[in-house]
């Protein structure tokens, strides 16, 4: 691995600056070359810092976010518990205090402490758990204020911080440091003790903008067109429901196996669990996810947010234009599939489950039809 001593600010900066910049393929392979050391470098923690908290490049703040997340997965216990607290809070700083990321920078600052959380919930123990570690409580608490600023201003901050957190607990990758028993221990951990407050963290943004489109609509008989400003955000928060709804609940409980001397523990292939369900299937014990899924409500809410992005954002609000309208109507497409996917028990829990899931049924078909540009079978 590369010496930690070859990168300063100064190099990893202007090897940025060459590679965006170059002119032929020789120059860009040195400048690539540079950049990929950082990543395979032993001990990049005080040049990454100092490039993450002060660089004025964005592809300088990104490569060194993905040096540190590099390192964290190759070495389970890099930097150490109290380094890697430090780490997080360095790096929540950087997406909290209302300096200007590009999107591609906080994506790797979120995954980042989504991969710190879950090295602190397996390494840190009850240390981890406390609101100012960096586990998934600290995160917790960081997503919490994100999404109540009175402005909403960092809200999809907030909602991506979560969707990473999903990923990472989700859909584990192999090659780290970490052992798929170890993995399948944060799942469950997670699937237990979280998901579903995510979920729910997710689905009251979802009515916040709901509320935010009906107070900006015009009057009937005119189209209620979204506003340009809760566009983005409720893309964000569509693609997080939609991916906590893909958890595949049915292998995160698969049994390990143990090797012939009983000192091993491993996964078969087919017990890892992903984020690819087929069917929102929580387990019968999870009633919980009842009261939430098992009502027409948060349909509703969807299929209503759903036809407001189907009569255009108009204006410059939306920054993004054609390319960001066509991004939300494909995220609360998803979500609808999602949500049409959910198992017929969970309506089991109320004394009118029957009438619950008929209007539910009908909610889907009357969507369907409306998608299609057909009569719809049945008025809701």
């Amino acid at each position: 691995m590369a010496a930690s001593a070859t990168f300063t600010v100064a190099s990893v900066e202007a090897a940025c600056h060459a590679f965006a910049t170059a002119t032929t393929p020789e120059a860009r392979r040195q400048a690539e070359a540079v950049l990929l050391g950082l990543r395979s470098c032993a001990d990049p923690l005080a040049v990454c810092t100092q490039l993450v908290e002060s660089s004025a490049l964005p592809a300088a703040q990104f490569h060194a976010l993905s040096a540190l997340r590099a390192c964290v997965r190759r070495d389970a216990a890099w930097p150490g518990a109290a380094a890697r607290t430090a780490l997080h809070g360095l790096v929540v700083r950087v997406l909290c205090d209302g300096r200007p990321l590009e999107a591609y920078v906080r994506g790797q600052a979120t995954q980042l402490l989504a991969l710190l959380a879950k090295h602190a919930v397996l390494l840190d123990g009850a240390a981890a758990d406390a609101a100012d570690g960096g586990g998934l409580a600290a995160v917790q608490a960081r997503v919490t204020e994100l999404l109540a600023a009175p402005d909403g201003g960092h809200a999809q901050t907030g909602l991506q911080l979560l969707v990473s957190l999903v990923h990472e607990f989700g859909a584990p990758t192999a090659g780290g440091a970490l052992s798929w028993a170890e993995q399948t221990r944060a799942r469950v951990r997670f699937q237990d003790d979280w998901l579903l407050a995510v979920f729910q963290a997710g689905l009251g943004q979802l009515q916040r903008l709901q509320q935010l489109a009906a107070s900006a609509a015009p009057p009937p008989p005119a189209p209620p067109p979204l506003p340009p400003p809760l566009r983005a955000p409720l893309a964000q928060c569509a693609t997080l429901l939609t991916t906590a709804l893909s958890w595949d609940f049915d292998g995160v409980g698969a049994a390990p196996q143990a090797s012939a001397d009983g000192t091993a523990i491993t996964l078969q292939q087919s017990s890892r669990a992903g984020l690819n369900a087929s069917s929102v299937r929580p387990p019968p014990e999870a009633t919980a996810w009842a009261d939430v899924l098992g009502r027409p409500a948060l349909l509703a809410c969807v299929l209503q947010l759903h036809a407001a992005a189907r009569c255009g954002g108009g204006g410059n609000g939306g920054g993004g234009g054609a390319h960001d309208d066509a991004s939300l109507r494909h995220a609360l497409r998803q979500l609808l599939v999602q949500l049409a996917s959910v198992a017929r028990r969970l309506f089991r829990t109320y004394e009118s489950a029957a009438d619950a899931h008929a209007q539910y049924v009908l909610l889907l078909l009357n969507a369907s039809a409306l998608l299609c540009g057909v009569a719809p079978p049945h008025a809701v």
